[in-house]
Formats: structure tokens, C-alpha cells, sequence
């Protein structure tokens, strides 16, 4: 499946249930990746920007913005699939812009996928003790150096 970068411009929502509608308005747009076979890499939140020019979201009668939060998916999608999910976003009226891109780096073929260790509670997963460990070490040794002096 190839990589693609998926970029989002949303209207800027109102100060008080701003929150709630922005994560609602992101979920929507995850689990319809995720609904079309597709894996979800990363989110970044490229912040709040002021746009080039106005933008609707294409909804007749519906105001002109001048800002707006960008957002940047990272996600494998099948290639049929892009199209579907480029046209079903554009029909929600919290967002204003969408862009498909083909990521050029494709994810190394010895990539092994390790949700099952991420899952688990931090204290289990392996990355987690590697780095105890490596700090008792630490501090073993730095207890030595103390008790020379």
C-alpha cells in the first residue's frame, strides 16, 4: 500500500466548544481512513494560520474565512481508495481544504509492526524497561564513583 500525506485546512471554530469540535472534526476524518482499509501513521497539528485568500468550505450561503487550522495526516491508503475518501471529506462542512500527496520515502521493507508491545501497560514494553534498566545502570555506577571518593 503506498504512503500519503493527507492535508487538511479546517475552519476555525468557535473559542468556547472549540475543543470538542475540532476532535470530533479530526475523528471523522480518522475513521474514514481507517474505514476505507487504510493505516494511520501519524497526525500533526500544523497550527492555526491566517490564509492566502478566503476560503468557503463550499457549502452555498456559508461565510468566508480568513484563518483556519492545518492539519497533516500520514497514512497508507490503497490507491483505488483515494478518490472515495478526498470526496467524502470535502462533504463535511468543518473542512475547508483537502490535498492528497504521494510520499517519495516508502517505509523499509524489514519494518516490523510492534502494536502489540505498544498496547501494553508502559512499565511492560520493552522499550520502557531497556531504559530502566540503563538508568539503574547509571545510577549503580554513579554510587560507585561516590563511595571512592
Amino acid at each position: 500500500m503506498p504512503s500519503y500525506e493527507l492535508f487538511l485546512i479546517t475552519k476555525r471554530l468557535s473559542k468556547v466548544s472549540e475543543e470538542k469540535d475540532l476532535v470530533s472534526c479530526l475523528k471523522r476524518t480518522g475513521e474514514l481512513v481507517l474505514n476505507s482499509n487504510g493505516i494511520l501513521r501519524k497526525i500533526e497539528n500544523m497550527g492555526t494560520r491566517s490564509l492566502p485568500f478566503r476560503f468557503t468550505t463550499g457549502i452555498p450561503g456559508n461565510k468566508n474565512y480568513t484563518s483556519g487550522n492545518f492539519f497533516l495526516y500520514h497514512c497508507d491508503v490503497p490507491p483505488q481508495t483515494i478518490y472515495k475518501i478526498a470526496d467524502s471529506i470535502k462533504m463535511d462542512t468543518d473542512i475547508m481544504r483537502v490535498y492528497f500527496d504521494e510520499k517519495k520515502v516508502k517505509i523499509a521493507d524489514d519494518y516490523v509492526c510492534t502494536l502489540d508491545e505498544e498496547l501494553k501497560p508502559p512499565a511492560l514494553r520493552p522499550t520502557i524497561q531497556s531504559l530502566i534498566r540503563q538508568n539503574e545502570e547509571r545510577l549503580k555506577a554513579s554510587k560507585k564513583i561516590i563511595t571512592v571518593e
